[in-house]
């Protein structure tokens, strides 16, 4: 091809001008214009050299990438020079497409339309090309992303020869399977991350190393993969301590196992191993302190210790709440202390009815009750003696104000009460006393006794509730036991007052002894 000597303008990658008028033909243009055959042959001598070239292209590799007429370069993506031959023939076939074109405008214009639609897929295939490489995309997808390169080589060709829709397709099927590489970093993360942490539990320092190493190659900043990398330099401090705790738990050493199981996951607490090996031992503790807290309690059940054996199930179910066995013989432990201390309880409150400490026993029947309120016993005490209670109080209140039965009322509810005490049978050493007491009150009460009231003889004298007595020395009265109001008046002197009680302690009287009682009363202030 050197020898023709023919000279070739060179293709511009810029936009291809649009048509020009026929009067803006060069001189150049216009010397073309040669005679019909002269121009067919040229013209297949020309078709013949864009074959040869894209016979030696497809052989010898792509030449120089499109995205020159962008103003950019492809490093990843490199365009050996061509030989001279093969520029001339590259000349020539873009002189002929020229030709072709001069006058067709339209048809220009689609080329142009067509070529930036390429260029703007070529510019996505490049940014991923970017992005996968800062991700070391040859450590994991080599072959898929040399693919991809290839379909973008393969688009480049195209290119080169202005065929741009074929171009397109060719850098759209590169654009593709780099969007398809891309997707893969998440999951293969996720995997690489769960890979390595198998890898650690399974005791493979290496093979973890290089899982989160490819982690750490496509994301540096991994927290995961760094924290990874840290677990993998403690491994074999762990690796010791799990196989001394198994050790020990060969040796029936549970608790000394779990201790070293614990050392190892303060380590690393992710350490399944170790994490699996401290849940089993401490399972294996707790079924050993529940089997023992029922076997005590079950021997605590069968001395009749009952409290002691509730206590014991009690710590079973603090191990294992949900155990049926452990409730139930909290339930049957739970019943013979209640009936225990039924039993006790009722034993009291029987005492204390006997020493006729009826308010004690009525306490004590409601603690049997308030254990089993099903006990007939302890609900017929009760009843007998609360009965016995309120009329324990009542001959007490009677006992204890004597005075209050020289009332009418009073001393009619005091002999309704003697005929109520009466009829209990057997009555008590008690009751017999507190009748016999209150009898007595009463026979006192209708009983008078002699009062003798010591005046001036110028003191007019009076009792309430008794008479006027007028004036006097001396006169002696019969009243019966009672509170009594002595008055004395005299003109010109300031009136007295003197409150006495018959039958008790006088108050203003000279003696209160078992005589006649002497009530003085006389005037003797002057006003």
């Amino acid at each position: 091809m050197a020898k023709n000597n023919h000279q070739f303008d060179t293709i511009e990658a810029a936009d291809i001008t649009l048509a020009q008028t026929q009067s803006e033909v060069t001189p150049k243009e216009s010397t073309r214009l040669k005679p019909l055959s002269v121009y067919i042959i040229g013209i297949l001598c020309l078709l013949l050299i864009a074959l040869a070239i894209i016979f030696t292209s497809y052989y010898r590799g792509s030449p120089a990438s499109p995205t020159a007429d962008n103003d950019k370069e492809r490093s990843a993506i490199p365009a050996p020079a061509l030989p001279a031959e093969q520029e001339v023939a590259q000349k020539a076939a873009q002189e002929a497409a020229r030709e072709r074109t001069t006058d067709e405008p339209f048809k220009r214009q689609q080329l142009a339309t067509q070529r930036r639609a390429a260029q703007d897929i070529l510019a996505s295939v490049m940014e991923k090309q970017r992005v996968l490489e800062s991700r070391q995309v040859s450590q994991w997808a080599g072959e898929d992303y040399k693919s991809a390169l290839a379909a973008a080589e393969e688009g480049d060709l195209l290119y080169r020869q202005q065929d741009f829709i074929q171009a397109q397709q060719k850098y759209q099927s590169s654009d593709t399977l780099l969007t398809d590489i891309e997707a893969r970093i998440p999951p293969l993360i996720a995997d690489s991350l769960a890979a390595g942490n198998n890898a650690i539990n399974a005791g493979e320092a290496t093979q973890a190393k290089t899982f989160f190493n490819l982690v750490l190659a496509i994301e540096p900043d991994n927290e995961a993969a760094k924290l990874g990398l840290l677990r993998v330099e403690t491994l074999p401090q762990v690796i010791d301590l799990v196989a001394a705790a198994n050790d020990k738990l060969a040796s029936s050493d549970p608790t000394a196992a779990l201790a070293s199981f614990q050392q190892a996951l303060k380590i690393d607490p992710e350490y399944q191993p170790a994490v699996s090996g401290a849940a089993s031992t401490k399972e294996q503790i707790s079924n050993a302190a529940f089997q023992n807290a029922m076997d005590h309690g079950y021997q605590q059940l069968q001395g009749s210790n009952y409290a002691a054996a509730a206590n014991a199930f009690r710590r079973a179910l603090s191990v294992d709440p949900n155990s049926n066995a452990a409730n139930q013989a909290l339930a049957q432990a739970q019943n013979e202390l209640g009936q225990s201390q039924v039993r006790a309880l009722l034993s009291v409150a029987i005492n204390h009815e006997q020493q006729e400490q009826w308010l004690e026993a009525v306490a004590t029947y409601n603690k049997v009750l308030a254990i089993d309120n099903s006990v007939v016993t302890a609900t017929v005490g009760k009843i007998r003696s609360q009965t016995r209670a309120t009329l324990d109080s009542k001959l007490k209140s009677m006992i204890a104000a004597p005075l209050r039965l020289s009332s009418p009322g009073v001393h009619k509810q005091a002999k309704q009460l003697l005929v109520d005490a009466r009829q209990i049978q057997p009555g008590g050493s008690r009751l017999t006393q507190q009748i016999n007491q209150l009898q007595q009150l009463l026979i006192f009460a209708n009983t008078p006794q002699p009062v003798t009231l010591i005046s001036d003889n110028t003191t007019a004298v009076t009792v309430l509730r008794v008479g006027n007595f007028g004036e006097f020395t001396e006169k002696t009265i019969k009243l019966k036991p009672g509170k009594y109001v002595a008055e004395g008046v005299r003109i010109g002197y300031r009136d007295v007052r003197i409150d006495f009680v018959v039958g008790g302690k006088v108050v203003g009287g000279k003696n209160d002894s078992g005589s006649a009682m002497l009530i003085q009363i006389a005037c003797r202030d002057a006003i």
